[in-house]
């Protein structure tokens, strides 16, 4: 990333957490459970027959003032117990951590976690500093207890780490570990700092890790975030991300914003993200407002996803309105599938509408024509 993104970031950062200490009240961590229940592994990946998880060879941690020298005395690390490791501070219990993980994730490094964890605020800091080591292995452990703790303090924290450039294996898996936080003040934290940061890549980042997120707070964060802005293009761009939203745990929150007539570049943002979500549920949904929302007609048409077949079959057959059927049919082009087009035509041999008919009839053959043309590439490949 170039230096002035990065600075815009950093600037970003810091008025993002100044907001959630001023305008948020304070967020409980949920994810902190009792020491005796909190056993949860670290790293993903498979592990090894002797329970540890193999790591790349030859990496050792960068040398920094929280890194043991060559000619340093063989670290202290504590005792491994529950009572013990209550006594320490975060400070030690990271250090600890960072010394052990090199090695693989092991029941220590697990007990550590978890005493981490349940330090929640307090220990992040120490983990910040974890996320600078110079080590995979550590970064990528810092990253995870970011992600458990889950305060909007902590994901602001770890944010930052992936806006700068998370470690390369463990990018992917953090993306997905974001998917699962649900939490209506990290959702706006977010959301918030995606307004102020300017650089592509920034938001090419802020893009994907928003639209991963499960569940209605990110959604109502972006639809609240393209209203209430005075920036035309703050807006655009939080429309740009709700439209492609893919989870269908956002799917009552974009439902609402057909319901209570947005503006119509809102609503056609959720339209875009019900088509590209586009199971039965969505495909329904799109049909029902598409008579107070012409946009939904054009989602109908933009849908392709292979559980969309049953639904939008179900609008050709029973919808009233030959726009919305027609968009079906649309969709329904893009299916190599022979069972469908035999359906189709079935469909259509009963329709008593002679245009409607034909149309049916005429997309009935292209799917057959698509599908001749796929058996034809594969049996004159070599």
């Amino acid at each position: 990333m170039k230096k002035t993104a990065v600075g815009a970031l950093i600037v970003a950062l810091s008025g993002c957490i100044a907001w959630l200490l001023v305008e948020k009240s304070p967020v409980s961590n949920s994810n902190a459970q009792p020491r005796e229940v909190m056993r949860s592994g670290l790293i993903g990946g498979k592990a090894e027959s002797d329970g540890r998880l193999s790591l790349p060879p030859d990496e050792e941690m960068s040398p920094s003032d929280d890194v043991d020298r060559e000619d340093a005395p063989p670290p202290q690390v504590p005792a491994m117990d529950s009572d013990s490791l209550c006594t320490l501070d975060p400070s030690s219990l990271c250090d600890s951590l960072s010394r052990l993980i090199v090695k693989g994730e092991s029941e220590d490094t697990i007990l550590l976690s978890d005493e981490i964890v349940l330090r929640g605020d307090a220990a992040d800091p120490s983990l910040k500093r974890m996320l600078h080591s110079g080590n995979t292995a550590v970064e990528t452990v810092a990253m995870r207890l970011l992600i458990r703790i889950g305060t909007p303090s902590s994901m602001v924290i770890a944010m930052e780490r992936v806006i700068n450039g998370s470690p390369s294996d463990a990018e992917e898996d953090v993306i997905k570990q974001f998917a699962n936080v649900r939490n209506a003040a990290v959702a706006d934290a977010l959301v918030n700092m995606a307004k102020s940061v300017k650089g592509d890549e920034s938001r090419v980042h802020f893009s994907k890790i928003l639209r991963n997120m499960e569940g209605t707070a990110v959604v109502e964060a972006l639809a609240k975030s393209a209203v209430q802005t005075t920036d035309p293009s703050v807006s655009a761009y939080s429309r740009q991300i709700l439209a492609g939203m893919n989870k269908p745990s956002g799917f009552p929150a974009l439902e609402t914003i057909l319901d209570t007539g947005g503006s119509p570049e809102l609503q056609a943002a959720a339209a875009s993200a019900l088509a590209t979500i586009g199971n039965g549920k969505a495909c329904e949904s799109l049909e029902n407002h598409a008579s107070n929302c012409p946009c939904c007609i054009d989602a109908i048409a933009q849908i392709k996803s292979p559980y969309a077949q049953k639904a939008l079959l179900n609008i050709v057959r029973t919808d009233k309105t030959k726009a919305v059927r027609n968009a079906a049919l649309t969709a329904l082009s893009r299916y190599k599938s022979p069972e469908l087009a035999s359906e189709l035509s079935s469909i259509a041999s009963g329709e008593t509408d002679e245009e409607m008919g034909a149309q049916i009839s005429n997309t009935a053959r292209q799917i057959n024509e698509l599908c001749e043309s796929v058996n034809g590439a594969s049996t004159n490949s070599p």
